[in-house]
């Protein structure tokens, strides 16, 4: 938590400032020497490492980041008067309320909202905060009411999204194994041509495969490309995470789905936009 005599000092040091790749979250996981189910974990839209401070955190991450419509994702946004490192605003509005301000040895912190969100070809501004509904006690719902305000005088849409909404284990479990495997390719520095190559080859076998398993047409394309087991699959993975292959998501990914069950769709022009691929 950063309490309000160190607010410049964090501004001076660029957190929570910039967007995309060049966002510095306001708060990180270092900050803390023990913080739980944290997770640093790297973001497709932005490019850069995201800090999430639950595992309820990550999930929300992972639909953001997969979704069309989203452009930007900034996480952990501080709650600042607009033009001054000040935190009045939320002060005014706790006092209004009659509410404690939150606080940390007795000095007034900087709220924080979980995801400021860039979306639609509008660039529209919406708010999300994430909650486990079991912990949605009286003390937190009148912080959240604060943060309410503090965004409704802005004019930006605010709301909580609670595990109920982000409990579909199917879509969860493709987003993480997706995720996974994109961090994989970017991290290994894969070649662009050989992502096509792969992409070529992929496109070309999965009619012979449409009753088989994903993974029984990896294995064969891993033998005739002679790549260690299970890099195609892991490849075919990423370009499922960039679109340029879509698949019923519905369908989990980690069980025995044939190809046919799986509704791919080929676009390789999303392939070949893709900015961070290593020529």
């Amino acid at each position: 938590m950063v309490t309000e005599d160190r607010i410049e000092k964090h501004i001076r040091n660029g957190y929570g400032q910039g967007s995309l790749k060049n966002y510095k979250p306001w708060i990180k996981v270092n900050h803390f020497s023990s913080i739980g189910r944290s997770h640093r974990v790297l973001g497709l839209k932005t490019e850069r490492v995201h800090h999430l401070l639950s595992d309820l955190e990550l999930k929300m991450l992972n639909i953001l980041d997969f979704s069309d419509k989203v452009i930007d994702i900034r996480e952990q946004y501080p709650l600042l008067d607009m033009g001054s490192p000040t935190i009045e605003t939320t002060k005014a509005i706790a006092l209004a309320l009659g509410i404690k301000h939150p606080q940390y040895r007795g000095k007034n912190v900087v709220i924080t909202t979980d995801f400021l969100i860039t979306a639609g070809s509008d660039k529209k501004i919406i708010a999300r905060t994430v909650k486990p509904n079991i912990n949605l006690h009286e003390r937190t719902l009148e912080k959240f009411e604060v943060e309410r305000n503090y965004w409704l005088r802005l004019g930006v849409e605010w709301a909580v999204v609670t595990d109920k909404e982000l409990s579909n284990p199917t879509i969860t479990n493709n987003l993480t194994d997706l995720k996974s495997a994109y961090t994989y390719v970017v991290q290994e520095k894969i070649a662009s041509s050989f992502l096509i190559k792969v992409y070529d080859l992929f496109a070309d076998m999965h009619f012979k495969y449409l009753h088989t398993s994903l993974t029984s047409c990896s294995l064969d394309m891993d033998r005739i490309l002679i790549i260690d087991e299970g890099t195609s699959l892991k490849i075919i993975k990423y370009l499922m995470a960039i679109k340029a292959i879509s698949f019923d998501e519905s369908t989990s990914l980690q069980k025995k789905a044939t190809l046919n069950e799986l509704s791919l769709k080929f676009r390789k022009d999303a392939l070949l936009h893709k900015s961070n691929l290593v020529v």
